[in-house]
């Protein structure tokens, strides 16, 4: 909180400079000697036009352009230990709000008219998908908003970019809501799905006390470079595995050369929140057997193991327990914002 404070202090003091010196420009130019300069756009103004103008409200290209990101972009390191569980508690702390008898109308239309609606209806995706939401605000049955997500790529895709770009201005950028057209563009509607897979009428399809798995193909080892034994990651996007091995090193076999194979294995606890959910009974693909492990859980790095030519990396996760905290102190540990590499999806041809 205190880090936030001293954010907007100071953003309070840019926008009040930059409001002094516009002051400035305009008494010092009368309208006929205002120059070239004075009549540039900002750069939030052209971020805000070519997010406006976005056909498919892909934000993607838009930000890495802007800000040179490398997606995912994974870094935001925590000193003290002790405020793993106050994030993780913090991010959950409204979605544990909702009851059995809560309603998610209200989220659903607040998906569709923010960013659904902007969405081709002549793709047959996109089309299926607003389907799925349309049902699921008639029937009020969240199930059917995790089926739009677990068999539609392009659906899934989106989102979790858009979580990422979310949670990077949020947390590293601190920009507001006033001041930013990303968050402006994603919180609301990113927030809303988060809460309706919060909802108590998924209690049958959590999962708990299993191990998962997820292979990936990976350009070079940015995305894990930050990956260390004994450090904490906390997942800020859905990222989708499998209960079953085989599947998974599916997605990660033998990559083109110059590029690495990724595996990955998470042990889900899921006794002290909700921490994934089983789509097999709904997934299209029942065979892949997917787990759906849910934003901003804690996990500690227990293993990191390459093979000689490096070209292989296999990394084994076990979920962060409140418990542990009495047991670790002064931990650094990086937030992972995980989901977002084209590159996989395109030679994996899948999500996991």
């Amino acid at each position: 909180m205190a880090s936030l404070s001293i954010a907007r202090r100071r953003l309070i003091t840019i926008i009040l400079n930059l409001t002094a010196r516009t002051r400035s420009i305009f008494t010092r130019n009368s309208p006929s000697n205002i120059t070239k300069r004075t009549r540039r756009k900002t750069d939030l103004e052209e971020l805000r036009e070519q997010i406006g103008s976005a056909g498919e409200y892909d934000l993607h290209d838009i930000l890495r352009q802007q800000n040179r990101l490398e997606w995912p972009e994974w870094h935001w390191p925590v000193n003290e230990n002790d405020k793993i569980t106050k994030i993780v508690e913090n991010f959950h702390r409204d979605f544990n709000k909702m009851k059995e008898s809560s309603s998610i109308v209200g989220l659903i239309r607040i998906i569709e008219d923010t960013w659904l609606h902007l969405m081709d209806d002549n793709d047959k995706d996109w089309s299926y998908v607003k389907a799925c939401f349309k049902q699921a605000r008639e029937l009020d049955d969240p199930l059917l908003i995790l089926k739009a997500l677990t068999d539609t790529n392009k659906f899934s895709r989106c989102l979790n970019r858009h979580s990422a770009a979310n949670i990077y201005h949020a947390l590293k950028l601190y920009c507001t809501l006033l001041n930013c057209p990303v968050l402006a563009r994603t919180q609301e509607y990113t927030e809303a799905f988060t809460k309706i897979l919060f909802h108590p009428k998924l209690k049958n399809i959590e999962a708990q006390n299993i191990t998962v798995y997820r292979g990936m193909v990976l350009e070079d080892e940015k995305p894990i470079a930050n990956c260390k034994v004994g450090g904490i990651i906390i997942t800020t996007t859905f990222l989708s595995t499998s209960a079953n091995q085989v599947v998974a090193e599916m997605f990660g076999t033998t990559p083109p050369e110059s590029m690495i194979s990724v595996f990955f294995t998470y042990k889900i606890r899921g006794t002290t929140r909700r921490t994934a959910l089983k789509l097999q009974s709904i997934s299209k693909c029942p065979e892949e057997e997917e787990i759906l492990i849910m934003r901003f859980i804690p996990f500690k790095i227990v293993s990191v193991e390459r093979t000689e030519d490096g070209r292989k990396i296999e990394i084994c996760f076990d979920e962060f327990t409140e418990h542990e905290v009495s047991k670790q102190s002064n931990c650094y540990y990086h937030n992972c914002i995980t989901l977002c590499e084209d590159d996989v999806y395109e030679i994996n041809g899948g999500k996991h």
